[in-house]
């Protein structure tokens, strides 16, 4: 298992009650109403496109040159004023890798947040065109809500 590194500026904590409600707060769309949910997909035009079974995907890299999958999602029903932990569990071509880490989200107005992670390709996997890809998310909130979202997808 590795860990995903992501520099990020740290925010003050929170103090939540029984119901998981911040103390002194009610529930909004950028602080956890509804039910949870998580879209994956790509928003590299500017707006997310879902990604559904059978999808192609294409392979980037990331700060450190390391290739893998950037992975934009748009959730609702968790707290998105503080960063979401990331588990990603990523099997391409057989082999299998999972990253967790922090995903700092941005939610403005009624919602829903939205954000961006990216997962190197597990060592020893290929990157060759139509190699199949499975892709599980689940974040999870400081509260411990979390929505999840599994996809297959095909590299370019």
């Amino acid at each position: 298992m590795r860990v995903l590194l992501v520099l990020l500026v740290a925010c003050g904590g929170k103090s939540y009650s029984d119901s998981g409600e911040a103390a002194g707060t009610s529930l909004t769309p950028c602080t956890g109403s509804g039910s949870p949910s998580l879209t994956l997909g790509d928003a590299t035009s500017g707006e997310l496109a879902p990604w559904t079974d059978g999808a192609a995907v294409s392979l980037g890299t990331d700060v450190f040159g390391t290739p893998g999958i950037r992975i934009d999602l748009v959730v609702a029903g968790i707290d998105a004023t503080e960063q979401a932990t990331a588990v990603v569990d990523l099997d391409v071509g057989g082999v299998s890798d999972t990253y967790i880490g922090k995903v700092p989200l941005d939610c403005f107005g009624d919602g829903p947040a939205d954000g961006t992670t990216f997962a190197g390709l597990p060592e020893g996997s290929s990157d060759s065109s139509g190699t199949d890809v499975t892709l599980s998310v689940t974040l999870t909130d400081e509260r411990g809500v979390s929505a999840s979202q599994d996809v297959s997808l095909v590299i370019e």
